[in-house]
């Protein structure tokens, strides 16, 4: 499915793949030899061994898998014949374009490729489905997470203001 968008050959698609994988195999099978690390700029940079290598690896493809399951979830049913693997292809290569173009969170990059690659019954619910998907993966673990921030620091303050008139009372300040 991703020669429709990049034009390229199925064949240098699936080198570039095991391309990837064998650097990624590498890196592993490098990093278990010795204890590594990587000189920039003046600064050492301890690398992680095999084993965090591979564990920080399978979270990456369980949180781009879960992404892509829930966004294949929200597709019309028309556009869910096409098999998971092929769209879940599909959605990282639109990731990837929507990382490169620097856009922020890849909006409006991303939408553009999911919409030319995945066949939909019409392009108006393709586009629902991907501005639910938006909104159920960023904005509402966003709002979440502002709420959960703002109740914290509320709580923090609301107890020193408490404490401060406590304070103020005791010494008999008390307007």
């Amino acid at each position: 499915p991703l020669a429709a968008i990049d034009h390229l050959p199925p064949l240098v698609n699936f080198l570039l793949g095991a391309a990837v994988l064998g650097s990624l195999g590498y890196y592993c099978v490098w990093a278990s030899l010795a204890c590594r690390s990587l000189r920039l700029w003046g600064r050492v940079i301890a690398l992680p061994g095999a084993r965090t290598a591979l564990l920080q690896l399978a979270l990456g493809v369980l949180d781009i898998g879960c992404a892509a399951a829930a966004l294949h979830a929200l597709l019309p049913l028309e556009s869910q014949s096409l098999d998971f693997a092929a769209f879940a292809a599909i959605y990282v290569f639109a990731a990837l374009v929507g990382a490169i173009s620097h856009a922020p969170g890849g909006v409006g990059v991303f939408e553009a490729v999911m919409l030319g690659a995945v066949p939909a019954p019409s392009q108006e619910a393709m586009l629902a489905a991907l501005l639910l998907f938006r909104a159920i993966y960023y904005l509402i673990p966003f709002a979440l997470a502002l709420i959960l921030l703002g109740s914290q620091e509320g709580a923090g303050r609301w107890s020193g203001l408490v404490d401060a008139f406590r304070k103020t009372a005791a010494r008999g300040g008390g307007a």
